[in-house]
């Protein structure tokens, strides 16, 4: 391979990386799935002990935005320590059962 063809190959790759990471990073966009009697989530950032009383809970639900979230952010509820981005849905009013 010449010199002249291999440097077409790094410019290409680069291109196609930096293509790539665009798109990733323009993906901020997340749509929560609606899950049945529960209300629509409202997203947090939280780092696992703070996402750790969530889980404990009957009446929420917490999910990951994106399993494959690269950086973590500044805990939305301590404000101390990093964590994911989480969808915590809280049980719906309207389909609790009443005696």
């Amino acid at each position: 391979m010449t010199e002249k063809t291999k440097i077409k190959v790094i410019r290409r790759i680069e291109t196609t990386v930096e293509t790539t990471v665009e798109i990733i990073e323009d993906n901020d966009l997340v749509i929560p799935k609606e899950i049945k009697g529960y209300d629509y989530p409202m997203m947090m950032t939280l780092c696992p002990r703070c996402a750790h009383e969530y889980y404990d809970l009957d009446d929420h639900i917490i999910k990951r935005v994106n399993p494959y979230q690269l950086y973590k952010d500044t805990c939305n509820k301590c404000g101390v320590r990093t964590g994911w981005d989480y969808f915590i849905y809280s049980k719906s009013e309207d389909d609790e059962y009443v005696d």
